[in-house]
């Protein structure tokens, strides 16, 4: 990780994409071939390589400054 700004930004893409994914789930439980939900889903899939490569960055941080970035980001 370069620096502490972009530690911040994969915690918030993180953050994001944990809170998509949950909303997709939901959604795949009620209606999981609806073509809104297929799009979404699709969507969220696209955008999987940038969130792998941030959770790679964060997990090699040490376990003080996951809990301090998440802190801040409260």
């Amino acid at each position: 990780m370069a620096n502490a700004a972009e530690a911040k930004e994969d915690v918030v893409l993180l953050i994001d994409a944990r809170r998509e994914l949950k909303k997709l789930g939901v959604l795949l439980e009620v209606c999981p071939f609806s073509p809104d939900v297929v799009a979404a889903m699709r969507t969220y899939l696209a955008r999987a390589e940038p969130v792998q490569a941030a959770f790679d960055r964060f997990s090699a941080l040490p376990s003080e400054t996951h809990r301090s970035l998440i802190g801040q980001l409260r």
